[in-house]
């Protein structure tokens, strides 16, 4: 049998030289990658049609992440790419029906590893050939398959079908044009999107984790016609199989699949959640010998290996699910609440257990007949409003004293010995991990959690004019006292477990788990609510948070300290100066409204210059440009100073044809509204992140 490795991982730990041992930890690397910052933030609402002024024009109109960044050197340059939800208010709407662009589906972003601006590569409209929401949007993170393509999925019931009326449908009556679900395919660059016709009407569902091995085949996870979930194989010819179907939980509930992943060994491991009610609702158990979910492995090769390795209980915690056919918990859209594994650089596996679900039982045991309880926990990130309806009065809102905020915990992949317990969040240092985990450059285990940390938000905008609750929240004493406004809620951290400090005695007792806090995050600087981790090919962590953002100026010239449509962050050392360049629309007709926009990271002396000579001279730092050319092609590019090095570093030169379409499109729609991605600024930050490791080496 010819042993299938994930290509990520198998390069991550040749690269580290780290000795696959189930009993000895690694040495710890001295190494602190240093800085958490924001590479971009997410805006929903795209350029107005109106023509109208204000900073937001510019930007390609996407929402909240549904994964976490894949990054992809390829041949044009080294970009990140995250599936996101939709958009409205687009330059290529139907002119005079604005309104059929609203929620316009998934769609797919990338950005340069640096700080810059984001493209939007396609939308809903390149698959399915519609503007309107199909019935469903993208789930998980993409994979890189062995021949270079990207592969994602796309559920019906990730944002459900709206209808007229503005209600929102799942399961059946949200199966639109993408049926019960599908799997999709782009080239290395996000271009050429398609549907995988073998996965139109057998995929059912998809909970969104996938996992690429080296001969091509794609795993993934699904609900599947029995509700409880299955693993699918799709080869490398895209034929698809099913190589396990979960059956239903011991206490007859449903077990939904959780994190995948592919091991150095070739077996699949994962995680399933046990459901045992919603926290506070009449019959949910809370006896710490409740089982709440297992771990599993399985050699893909022979189905019949299937064995379950560790049984969890609610004494340790629960396994974080999300029930794609119901679409709930429902916070405006898909939420990949999921816990995960990774396997570290020592062999064993790291994974979280956290609460089974982010929502809980309203006072009065209320259900909505369509996705249960109507309450969001805020445990999970989400927005913090009407205390008083929960049926557990205190925050956090569990029933569950003794592991109110989730554990890290590592277990060998045969599943013998006793799984360690490495640390028990306390809030402070953060609360509800979960999300994909990372092995980084220096040996260690990254991760985040939902909430928690030092930082403390509302999920509302606010203006730059608001002193206290964002605009549009007004809470009167009456309200407040009832329980009945907006309430702060914590932004979430980064951690790492170095297992090369994990001490444990001969008796099992976990003296020093390894656990670090690296960061927390913060709304208007990182992001709120990060939904995991990955590892990047230069070094660096990373990830994408669900909420949160940068100051904006709306169209209508309303400046805001943040927003909360996302962000994609980083954490390692500084990647040095940047420069982006963008312009919108890439095609025009002659007297039309046209904006260059760019930004810069770290440089000064900013210059532009143009083949025509129609932008030249010194620039500010960032800024934008408007203006109504004449038929033609016309390039643009902007060149500054590092302010660190001195060096003159350059944007990518950014084309605009006034009726002159260009040739050889493969009939990809590509939103370069935020684009970037020159080399100069890749290379610059690889160079600078070897400078730095030397700079450490000389210390």
């Amino acid at each position: 049998m010819t042993r299938l490795t994930s290509l990520s991982l198998a390069a991550r730990l040749a690269a580290l030289s780290l000795a696959a041992t189930a009993l000895l930890p690694i040495p710890a690397v001295a190494q602190d990658l240093g800085v958490l910052s924001r590479i971009t933030s997410f805006q929903y609402f795209g350029p107005d049609v109106d023509g109208g002024g204000g900073a937001m024009q510019g930007w390609p109109g996407v929402q909240r992440p549904t994964g976490v960044p894949l990054d992809i050197d390829g041949l044009n340059g080294r970009f990140l790419y995250v599936p996101v939800e939709g958009s409205i208010r687009e330059y290529n709407c139907p002119t005079g029906v604005v309104n059929d662009c609203a929620g316009a589906g998934p769609a797919l972003a990338r950005v340069a590893p640096v700080a810059s601006h984001y493209e939007r590569i396609f939308t809903q409209k390149d698959l399915f050939d519609v503007y309107r929401n199909a019935g469903g949007g993208t789930v998980g993170a993409l994979v890189e398959r062995a021949n270079g393509d990207m592969v994602g999925a796309l559920s019906p019931s990730a944002t459900g079908a709206r209808h007229a009326d503005g209600s929102y449908s799942y399961g059946p009556a949200a199966e639109g044009l993408m049926g019960k679900g599908v799997l999709y395919r782009t080239d290395f660059d996000g271009a050429k999107a398609s549907v995988i016709e073998s996965t139109r009407g057998v995929v059912a569902y998809p909970l969104g984790p996938l996992v690429a091995a080296s001969d091509g085949s794609v795993y993934g996870l699904d609900t599947g016609p029995g509700r409880n979930g299955r693993l699918f194989r799709l080869d490398a010819q895209d034929r698809f199989t099913v190589v396990h179907e979960f059956a239903a939980a011991p206490n007859g509930g449903k077990q939904i699949p959780a994190g995948l992943i592919l091991a150095s060994d070739g077996w699949l491991y994962g995680v399933t959640s046990y459901w045992r009610g919603y926290p506070g609702m009449a019959g949910a158990s809370t006896r710490a010998d409740t089982p709440t979910g297992t771990m599993y492995r399985i050699d893909p090769a022979t189905p019949a290996s299937f064995e379950v390795l560790h049984t969890f209980t609610l004494e340790h915690g629960e396994i974080l699910a999300t029930d794609v056919y119901t679409g709930f918990p429902y916070t405006a859209g898909y939420v990949p609440d999921r816990s995960w594994l990774v396997e570290g650089g020592d062999g064993w596996l790291y994974g979280t257990t956290s609460v089974g679900s982010c929502a809980t039982a309203l006072a009065d045991g209320a259900v909505n007949a369509t996705s249960g309880p109507t309450a969001q926990n805020p445990i999970c990130g989400n927005r913090y409003d009407w205390a008083s309806n929960y049926a557990i009065a205190a925050y956090p809102h569990y029933d569950v004293s003794w592991n109110v905020h989730g554990t890290v915990y590592r277990i060998r992949k045969d599943g013998q010995g006793e799984m360690q317990i490495l640390h028990r969040f306390g809030g402070d240092d953060g609360s509800t991990p979960s999300g994909p985990l990372a092995l980084a450059a220096d040996g260690a285990i990254y991760g985040t959690t939902a909430s928690g940390g030092s930082h403390r938000s509302y999920f509302s905008a606010k203006r730059t004019t608001d002193t206290d609750r964002p605009f549009g929240t007004t809470c009167t004493p009456v309200r407040e006292a009832a329980g009945q406004c907006e309430q702060l809620n914590s932004d979430g951290v980064l951690y790492r477990i170095r297992p090369g400090q994990i001490d444990v005695a001969i008796d099992g007792t976990v003296r020093n788990g390894g656990f670090e806090l690296v960061r927390s995050f913060e709304k208007s600087v990182t992001g709120k609510t990060p939904i995991g981790v990955r590892s990047g090919s230069d070094g660096r962590v990373f990830g994408t948070t669900l909420y949160g953002g940068g100051p904006w100026t709306s169209s209508q010239s309303v400046e805001y300290q943040d927003n909360r449509y996302g962000t994609i962050f980083v954490y390692g050392p500084p990647a040095g100066a940047s420069v982006t360049l963008t312009v919108t629309p890439a095609e025009t007709t002659a007297g039309s409204r046209v904006l260059l926009t760019w930004t810069s990271s770290q440089a000064e002396n900013c210059q532009a210059s143009s083949l025509q000579n129609d932008w030249t001279g010194a620039q500010d730092a960032q800024g934008t440009h408007e203006f109504r050319p004449a038929s033609g092609v016309y390039n643009y590019t902007l060149t500054c100073t590092d302010s660190t090095t001195g060096y003159r570093i350059a944007s990518a030169t950014q084309t605009l044809r006034v009726d002159a379409p260009s040739t050889g499109s493969d009939g990809n729609s590509i939103s370069y509204g935020n684009g970037g991605g020159a080399s100069g600024p890749v290379v610059l930050g690889l160079l600078g992140f070897v400078a730095w490791m030397r700079r450490r080496g000389r210390k």
